[in-house]
């Protein structure tokens, strides 16, 4: 989608294999992941349309409207303020938090509290990091190397959470993650090495 819409120039072989064996591994995973049901397939699927989508339309963004770091995520931060409302009505989060604040436990301490407010700002802290970040590295590489980045950090999240937690993936599931993990080293380092190549000059 990146070379077809944003007329990136096509991967070579080499990094279009690592792309490849990062799909097999992902879906490998699933596979041998035994919690995870049709629903979760059908899911995974509009994910994946969705990520794919608004990667392509985030790095079009950040190479034709000429705005700082900083402005895009304050742009970002204040769309997603007026979309938190209706997501809020939509999953029932509004609902639930009306309820806890009308009718609290009579063991639950106050709301605002130092104990809710201190992870709440930093979480806050935290999240404008993460945007900033984001947006940075969406104008410095492609919008597929920007999306293999967040699959090796999403399955590092997830070979953490195997090490960390008692109910541990299968050993096949574990070796996906493995494979997932290299592959997007390697393609790192393919795309690198694609961009030098056409950076070179042509000599006669």
């Amino acid at each position: 989608l990146d070379t077809v819409v944003r007329g990136e120039p096509a991967p070579s072989r080499r990094t279009l294999c690592c792309l490849c064996a990062i799909a097999l591994g992902a879906a490998s995973y699933a596979h041998n992941d035994a919690r995870i049901t049709p629903a979760g397939y059908a899911w995974g699927v509009v994910y994946l349309s969705i990520i794919v989508t608004e990667m392509v339309y985030a790095k079009h963004v950040t190479a034709t409207i000429q705005l700082s770091t900083w402005s895009l995520v304050l742009y970002q931060n204040t769309i997603a303020l007026f979309l938190w409302p209706f997501a809020s009505l939509i999953s029932g989060e509004f609902q639930s938090l009306r309820l806890l604040v009308q009718t609290p436990e009579e063991d639950s301490e106050p709301l605002m509290t130092m104990t809710t407010l201190v992870p709440l700002c930093l979480s806050c802290v935290l999240a404008i990091g993460i945007s900033f970040s984001a947006w940075g590295t969406r104008s410095a590489v492609s919008a597929t190397q920007f999306t293999v980045l967040g699959v090796a950090c999403k399955l590092a999240t997830v070979a953490i959470n195997v090490l960390a937690w008692s109910h541990h993936a299968s050993i096949e599931a574990q070796f996906s993650i493995v494979v997932c993990i290299l592959a997007s080293v390697a393609y790192q380092q393919s795309a690198k090495a694609d961009k030098a190549g056409k950076a070179l000059p042509v000599t006669k």
